[in-house]
């Protein structure tokens, strides 16, 4: 066995002759295949366009790594290593237009498609000066045309038509059946849902919707089969035709000792009407506020886990209804009485709104930094994570809050962790299905293929070493859960709080007929020790959950808990 590094291939990049007798070692890794192929293609690009033959040498040796069998193995777990190859060919193909052979340029552009191009090189290609010089040209028009059919097979389909009050029968059952496919042949979590059988989910559901003639109806009934998979990642989006006719008061709720209390007001008007922070739901249009959220609200909502389904179907979502309607609640104050309060849903000309920065930070007592951040998204993130972890660099300890980070893009979690670390760490492993009919027609199921572990390593131009404490909590969910689990696995420090929402995993979106949208999770996260966490959360260090008493106090008493273990004794930031 030998060991190989990016920085080993990269000293080999430009030797195409050696790279066969080094892309066998066992040490490479789809990651090191995919970072090499890019430092190739970089190598080679300047050379190419300045007509030296050197850069096209590069290419095709670039192309010889890419076929070996080892890498071939690699590239069928790892989507992006397998799409260096047709990026590899439209760089033949460009450089062999620069270099002014007809021939084997046009070669290149079908070998794009050939080496599985997606349908957006048709627009890349169209928008490329070089390849420009090949419009009309019968055999590059060809290609143009082949990735732009493969395109319109998977995105600009005839499932996507236009919202209208009602749709017609057949793109109800459209809609149903394209949600079905592809849950079926994406999803890739059905031996975790033993109790699920799809297909019978599929067939009980065409007569509800043809009978769902209103499209609010229609994607009501596609909301609640989605619930039936159990995955906060695989559900259906309304479409604006009906999201817009939709609200719900600017309260915040939560189910807190089995009360479901009022945690916080937006609008005077509300305060005007009587309600309080900690005031408890009792009633929701004189139906029990359980009985109300369990059968009214629930069995619409994907969701993984309980503290997921509670946290939605008691708090964001109790009260959605049409924005043009009323809601009565049934109200008991603190102090024991009793109202009834008649609430618009819409209206609301004052609203008082939660900070627009993507970072808070603050300094607490006892030299310990907060950091609160409540999505991993934003053009300016990274730079107000890099600026607070800056300022905080003299602090004696560290609180990061993602216990209402709703997630978004990986990157900046993993951005922030490096700045935590000591060494690389490996922080999770991840796995997809992949459909084959060949295999199919071969006796074989739709194989599972690994995608390899997720390492980050540290961030050499900014590092905090001091002790480090995370908040965690139900609505932590997605990109969030995937930061915590690799908080965990690299022992950076406790979390406290209570499970995390238990959704993580690459969605893949697509249109539904009459303007509405769907996602399926088409990956399976397991924290780097084989440790499960979706369908049950990340379980805290120390479990600490909100109190009727403390919320009516303004208290937070996770923060003050997390505070405490560093010999803090403030109860809010």
């Amino acid at each position: 066995m030998c060991t190989i590094s990016v920085r080993t291939l990269l000293l080999f990049a430009s030797l195409t002759s050696s790279i066969p007798s080094i892309a066998s070692c066992q040490g490479l890794t789809a990651q090191v295949a995919y970072d090499s192929a890019n430092a190739m293609r970089d190598k080679a690009d300047p050379l190419w366009r300045a007509g030296d033959a050197r850069g096209l040498a590069i290419l095709f040796g670039t192309v010889r790594f890419l076929e070996m069998q080892s890498q071939k193995d690699l590239a069928g777990g790892w989507v992006y290593l397998r799409g260096r190859l047709s990026n590899t060919w439209k760089d033949i193909a460009l450089a062999e237009t620069v270099r002014g052979d007809s021939a084997n340029a046009l070669h290149a552009f079908e070998m794009i498609v050939l080496s599985g191009g997606a349908g957006l090189y048709a627009d890349v290609l169209r928008k490329d000066s070089i390849a420009e010089r090949w419009k009309g040209n019968a055999r590059y028009e060809r290609v143009i045309t082949q990735l732009r059919r493969q395109r319109a097979m998977w995105r600009d389909s005839a499932f996507v038509t236009p919202f209208r009050d009602t749709l017609p029968e057949r793109e109800r059952l459209a809609g149903l059946s394209l949600l079905w496919a592809e849950v079926r042949y994406g999803y890739p979590d059905f031996q975790q849902r033993p109790d699920v059988s799809w297909d019978s989910l599929y067939i009980a559901y065409i007569p509800r919707v043809q009978a769902a003639r209103r499209t609010r109806d229609y994607y009501q009934v596609l909301r609640r089969f989605t619930a039936e998979l159990g995955d906060g990642h695989t559900d259906v989006g309304l479409p604006a035709g009906v999201a817009n006719a939709l609200g719900s008061p600017p309260l915040t709720m939560r189910r807190v000792e089995g009360q479901t209390l009022i945690t916080a007001i937006r609008s005077p008007t509300l305060e005007a009407m009587g309600l309080r922070v900690g005031d408890q739901i009792e009633t929701v249009d004189g139906m029990a506020v359980e009985t109300f959220a369990r059968t009214q609200v629930a069995p619409y909502l994907s969701v993984a886990t309980s503290q997921d389904l509670e946290w939605r179907a008691f708090g964001t979502q109790l009260l959605y209804g049409p924005l043009d309607s009323a809601v009565m609640l049934g109200i008991r104050h603190a102090g024991g009485q009793q109202i009834t309060v008649r609430v618009p849903r819409g209206g609301y000309a004052e609203l008082s709104r939660p900070s627009s920065r993507p970072v808070v930070d603050s300094m607490l007592p006892g030299n310990v930094g907060y950091l609160r951040i409540d999505a991993f998204t934003g053009d300016s993130l990274l730079v107000e994570m890099r600026r607070a972890m800056t300022r905080f660099a003299r602090t004696s300890a560290l609180i990061i809050d993602v216990r209402y980070n709703v997630g978004g893009n990986t990157y900046f979690g993993d951005a922030l962790l490096a700045t935590l670390l000591d060494t690389a760490v490996t922080t999770e492993t991840a796995w997809a299905r992949s459909h084959s009919a060949y295999e199919r027609a071969r006796n074989f199921e739709p194989q599972v293929y690994d995608h390899g572990e997720v390492r980050i390593l540290p961030d050499t131009s900014l590092h905090y070493g001091a002790p480090v404490t995370l908040l965690v909590g139900p609505r932590t969910f997605s990109a969030a859960e995937n930061f915590a689990a690799g908080f965990v696995m690299a022992h950076r420090g406790m979390l406290v709080g209570e499970p995390t929402s238990g959704n993580t995993g690459q969605p893949m979106s697509f249109p539904l007929p009459g303007g509405g949208a769907a996602r399926v999770r088409t990956r399976h996260h397991v924290m780097a020790d084989g440790t499960e966490y979706l369908f049950t959360g990340i379980q805290p260090n120390k479990l600490v959950t909100p109190t009727v008493d403390g919320i009516r106090a303004g208290r937070d008493e996770v923060l003050a808990a997390a505070l405490a273990l560093r010999g803090g004794t403030r109860q809010g930031p």
